[in-house]
């Protein structure tokens, strides 16, 4: 489901990167777009790769903010 909030990226796409690709999670997502599997695929345009890259360092941010002390 993680994948599903990765804005552009719906149902259809997040299946396919499971059942082709194997990614779970934004975890599996992050090494997919640093090891270039992703590179070159069908419907992963430099755009759409981008956008998971920042929605990837948005929740990161946000998840480490939640953590901090004090907040």
């Amino acid at each position: 489901m993680e994948l599903c909030d990765i804005p552009k990226v719906g149902g259809k796409t997040a299946r396919m990167l499971y059942e082709v690709h194997g990614i779970d999670g934004l975890q599996a997502l992050q090494q997919a777009l640093d090891d270039g599997t992703l590179d070159g695929v069908k419907g992963m345009g430099k755009k759409t790769l981008e956008t998971m890259r920042k929605h990837i360092e948005k929740v990161e941010a946000e998840r480490s903010g939640e953590k901090s002390p004090g907040r």
